[in-house]
């Protein structure tokens, strides 16, 4: 029996990058369309044509040229380029062929965490941090960057991400905390989010995630949002959904964390996971229920702490590392 085929059509932006085409496409460029060929799952073939080529490109989505079934960007955005789509095209949600990353994209994206978890340990401003890029070499060369430092009574907030030649990027903070109170808060944030991360594998749900985190706060303690999501084309890919993980999901952990009485908030960005998939039981075994996970009884910018005179002074996690994941394994305690 034959595999059917399959076509996805994609537009890009006008200007600057696109998160979804660049995603689809593997191409950063603006003002391109990109035509997706697939055979069953598999895809096949990429053809990456400039707005110029829009007649082409149409051949597809207004004449029957093609022999299977043509899907196409469903979005309506000023911001892409037009596309004249004919009655036998299927509009669809280009969002749902995001989620899933590939083995590249997966590794791209933790090295990305994991240059920029580095980078935070040094930098203090966003000179610093650039020069830090800069002093990586060639590699780095072709990076961008951001950074923003947050200053309060209780914290310093140090915020950086980095974006690749194909629009993947990272997005991490660094907190200092000035007080016992905020010392002890991030305490406990950091070990939730640990036990969070270890906890995450395909079947377990994010309100499962969220009530083990949950479960080293205190009710002087504030959170808000889910404590992962999607990262990939966006620091914060929102719009791909997220209720139950799945293998292949590349996810962050982190949470918006403040202090009831004084109001203060601080972004945690600490550590980003690659989900792979289960491994076959072994023969004659019964599987476990994913769902039955151990629990622990007893803003558009990225932030991270300063490695200042008291630098020396950690407290540690774990001494064995998450596989598949970055993680923030230390952070500083004011002596």
């Amino acid at each position: 029996m034959t595999t059917p085929r399959s076509l996805l059509i994609v537009k890009g932006a006008y200007r600057g990058i696109d998160p979804a085409f660049a995603c689809l496409a593997h191409s950063a460029k603006p003002g391109q369309y990109a035509i997706i060929e697939f055979q069953g799952d598999d895809v096949i073939r990429r053809t990456i044509l400039p707005h110029t080529s829009r007649v082409e490109v149409e051949r597809y989505t207004t004449d029957r040229n093609f022999k299977g079934t043509v899907f196409v960007d469903q979005r309506k955005d000023s911001k892409l380029l037009p596309l004249t789509v004919g009655t036998h095209c299927i509009e669809t949600d280009v969002n749902e062929y995001r989620r899933a990353k590939s083995d590249e994209e997966a590794e791209a994206l933790l090295q990305l965490s994991r240059q920029t978890l580095q980078l935070l340990q040094s930098a203090d401003s966003d000179k610093s941090f650039r020069g830090a890029i800069k002093s990586k070499g060639a590699d780095a060369s072709d990076l961008k960057s951001a950074f923003q430092r947050t200053e309060t009574k209780g914290f310093i907030q140090y915020r950086a991400g980095l974006q690749d030649v194909f629009g993947r990027v990272s997005d991490h903070t660094r907190i200092v905390p000035k007080t016992p109170e905020w010392a002890d808060r991030l305490d406990r944030t950091y070990r939730g989010l640990y036990e969070v991360a270890s906890a995450t594998k395909p079947g377990v749900t994010v309100a499962q995630l969220n009530n083990i985190f949950m479960k080293h706060m205190k009710p002087t303690d504030t959170v808000y949002g889910n404590v992962v999501h999607h990262i990939g084309y966006e620091p914060h890919e929102a719009s791909v959904p997220l209720d139950i993980v799945q293998p292949y999901d590349v996810l962050a952990f982190g949470a918006v964390v403040g202090d009831r009485q004084t109001g203060e908030n601080a972004l945690i960005r600490a550590a980003v996971h690659s989900v792979k998939p289960p491994p076959p039981p072994p023969p004659n075994s019964h599987s476990q229920n994913v769902s039955d996970i151990p629990t622990n009884k007893s803003n558009s910018i990225p932030t991270y702490g300063n490695s200042g005179k008291n630098s020396s002074s950690y407290r540690s996690f774990s001494n064995t590392p998450l596989q598949n994941s970055t993680i923030m394994e230390r952070y500083i305690i004011p002596m």
